[in-house]
């Protein structure tokens, strides 16, 4: 098929910027909620109602969740609620 002159190499190196930059939305948001699974289990459990108002708490708190290796495990939970989420609505169970 032609290329209308184009090269096809150039083509495929421009269109994965877009690949890249919605991987790492995707990254991203699953990042964050993996922090909104943490924080909802901690607001049920009362954590998050004893830190109260002292930001030296709630700094240490998120800035453990934020750090490397901090948020696997519930990254990894919500990860696992997504797709479980996504495979029973195109299953049509939902």
């Amino acid at each position: 098929m032609a290329h209308a002159g184009k090269s096809r190499k150039v083509g495929e190196s421009i269109g994965i910027i877009p690949t890249i930059g919605s991987l790492a939305l995707a990254i991203g948001y699953s990042c964050v909620v993996g922090w909104i699974f943490k924080y909802v289990v901690m607001a049920f459990t009362g954590k998050v109602f004893a830190m109260g108002t002292n930001m030296d708490i709630i700094g240490t708190t998120f800035g453990t969740t934020a750090s490397a290796f901090g948020n696997n495990m519930w990254i990894v939970i919500a990860l696992i609620v997504n797709f479980c989420n996504y495979g029973i609505r195109s299953c049509g169970w939902y």
